[in-house]
């Protein structure tokens, strides 16, 4: 079987990425103040990038197999979902997605099927995600392997892993380690 590797700068438009000291700079990176307005493709970029090392750096992911890693993502759609997506493959991850309709056990059984090295929710998900993540044995509280998403409007993008204790960890993605 093929395989292909995706990088993150086939993401990129031919002189379209900003340098750091151009205007409309990629360190403005919260939502849209609109539904109807569109993150710009240099600021998806730097997320997407922002992303991947965060998951290289804090999960390992496509750093320590020959194969590739699994993301689950237990997620309804939002704006900054492909965000995520492109940060797992460009990290050398693989995404699995899990419907936000499964129950705790049915996405546990995913887990364990698929393997996968950290779960990402949302908000709204946090509960079925971390009772699969410490029904497939990952720990209390996933362990240290489920990452809640930022999803909300206003809000800067990011991933927080949940702590032993239920709260939430510092946001691991910085715009600045790409």
């Amino acid at each position: 079987m093929a395989t292909t590797t995706m990088t993150l700068t086939a993401l990129a438009k031919p002189d379209s990425r900003p340098d750091a000291d151009s205007k409309g700079s990629i360190h403005d990176l919260s939502y849209p103040s609109s539904p109807r307005s569109a993150l710009p493709h240099d600021n998806a970029l730097a997320l997407a990038e922002a992303t991947s090392s965060a998951l290289r750096q804090h999960f390992s992911i496509g750093t320590t197999t020959a194969s590739p890693d699994t993301v689950a993502i237990i997620s309804h759609p939002h704006q900054l979902l492909p965000v995520l997506v492109y940060g797992i493959a460009g990290a050398g991850g693989h995404v699995f997605p899990i419907s936000t309709g499964s129950t705790a056990s049915e996405a546990s059984a995913q887990l364990v099927r698929s393997r996968a090295k950290v779960l990402c929710c949302t908000e709204a998900t946090k509960y079925v995600a971390l009772n699969a993540a410490e029904e497939a044995g990952w720990g209390l509280n996933g362990g240290g392997r489920v990452a809640i998403m930022r999803t909300r409007e206003g809000e800067e993008w990011g991933l927080r892993v949940v702590q032993g204790d239920f709260q939430l960890g510092k946001n691991i993605v910085d715009v600045k380690e790409r």
